[in-house]
């Protein structure tokens, strides 16, 4: 990349707000992803450095939610209200969905959807902040990718 596209001028792009919670939700990804890999490894080297690897971003995500909570950013779970009676399903199916039949959200489902959300949320922002870090570039479409 050449030197004359970046705007070295440029103000600050991102707060520090927005990194701690970029650190915290890229936190949550890979305790997904070395969760994964250490549940499907065999070998000790590989289970002792998954081990280590999860132990240190566990430590790094909980230390972003005490700080993004202590700076006053609302990190609470969706708050489902406690059923006043017992419901039993009788007839519909769990996936009647498919056949265009409706069933309320069950709470992981509710969950998954704030994750998405925070996490679409947060690409935008990365992407509306780089796109003001570069000078007057043109883009060209080739077959799926963008060029500069």
């Amino acid at each position: 990349m050449e030197n004359r596209i970046i705007r070295k001028e440029a103000p600050r792009l991102f707060s520090d707000i927005f990194m701690l919670f970029y650190i915290t939700q890229m936190s949550r990804a890979a305790l997904l992803i070395y969760g994964d890999a250490l549940s499907t490894s065999s070998r000790q080297d590989v289970v002792d450095y998954f081990k280590m690897a999860l132990n240190n971003t566990m430590t790094t995500y909980e230390k972003g939610l005490h700080l993004l909570s202590s700076k006053g950013v609302p990190i609470s779970a969706p708050t489902i209200p406690y059923p006043q009676k017992v419901d039993f399903v009788e007839k519909e199916s769990f996936i009647s969905v498919i056949g265009g039949k409706f069933r309320p959200l069950t709470a992981i489902e509710i969950k998954h959807l704030q994750v998405n959300i925070n996490t679409n949320a947060l690409g935008k922002s990365m992407m509306l902040g780089f796109s003001q870090g570069i000078a007057g570039i043109k883009l060209c479409r080739c077959g799926t990718f963008l060029w500069l």
